[in-house]
């Protein structure tokens, strides 16, 4: 694993490494499991495709595309280092499944203040979760990783600066009502932490969102992703700019931002209510 150690410290991003090693710690289970003697460079494409298909068993499309991205990307660094001459991972060797371009899904406004309400009646720290996932739409490992050393106060705004995907760092503004939250925070204490006082996790925020899930009657399962996709697709339905909302988001691509807006236009524009309308009886 010295190669894979190497690899991995080549990465920028520490959310990056861990994805990663623990892609290529299930691989080597996987191996294991079908051939002791194999190591990594002892792969062929066979091998590959056998563990895509075990994947799929179990994971989304993708899922199973981005372990066999993790898995690419370390041949091309270990052809890049002289260390082989082949990637069996490499998209002409190993097919990759279909993907759906559906995001999750947004909350209603009535949800969202639903969810909102039973925040505030659950206390400061669940509240300033909702509010900032809801109103900032950072992910939430932007969220866990964020002191309040990184608030800012600009022009009469309250603002978070977060490190996003590829180590990218920008600033989001934040609700007056999440900034008055951690007024009284030392600025090397985490904005969010567990009932213990340590840094939370992305695996307790989900659990708070579901136990508030509950508490407000809503149907829809709530993420930290689902309050992401219901800022972007809340922003865009009420006017706001789309380089502002693309910018907010943290996306690449102004695409990526436009394609939320595009999944709410067709379910709340669909041709299905016009022909139901059109034939009424």
């Amino acid at each position: 694993m010295t190669h894979v150690n190497a690899w991995l410290l080549s990465q920028r991003s520490d959310n990056t490494r861990r994805a990663y090693r623990a892609d290529i710690e299930q691989l080597v289970t996987f191996l294991h499991d079908l051939d002791p003697d194999a190591g990594l460079y002892d792969l062929t494409a066979e091998h590959v495709n056998a563990w895509a298909r075990t994947l799929a068993q179990t994971a989304s499309a993708a899922t199973v595309n981005r372990r066999i991205a993790s898995l690419s990307s370390f041949y091309r660094w270990a052809i890049a280092n002289g260390h082989t001459d082949r990637n069996p991972a490499d998209a002409t060797h190993v097919r990759r499944e279909a993907v759906s371009s559906d995001h999750a899904a947004a909350l209603t406004t009535d949800e969202m203040r639903a969810l909102i309400a039973a925040a505030r009646a659950a206390g400061p720290r669940d509240l300033l979760v909702v509010l900032v996932l809801a109103h900032a739409g950072i992910r939430v490992s932007e969220l866990v990783n964020a002191r309040n050393g990184d608030l800012r106060h600009e022009r009469g705004h309250c603002t978070l600066v977060v490190t996003g995907k590829g180590n990218k760092v920008r600033r989001v503004v934040m609700p007056p009502a999440a900034c008055e939250l951690v007024a009284d925070l030392d600025a090397d204490e985490w904005l969010v932490t567990a009932n213990d006082g340590t840094q939370m996790n992305r695996h307790q925020v989900t659990r708070v969102l579901a136990r508030l899930q509950r508490r407000a009657g809503i149907e829809t399962k709530v993420t930290p992703h689902v309050l992401r996709a219901t800022m972007i697709t809340e922003a865009l339905d009420a006017g706001v700019s789309l380089w502002i909302v693309q910018d907010t988001a943290g996306h690449a691509d102004s695409r990526t931002t436009r394609s939320y807006q595009r999944r709410a236009a067709s379910l709340d524009k669909s041709p299905t209510y016009a022909l139901a309308a059109r034939w009424a009886s």
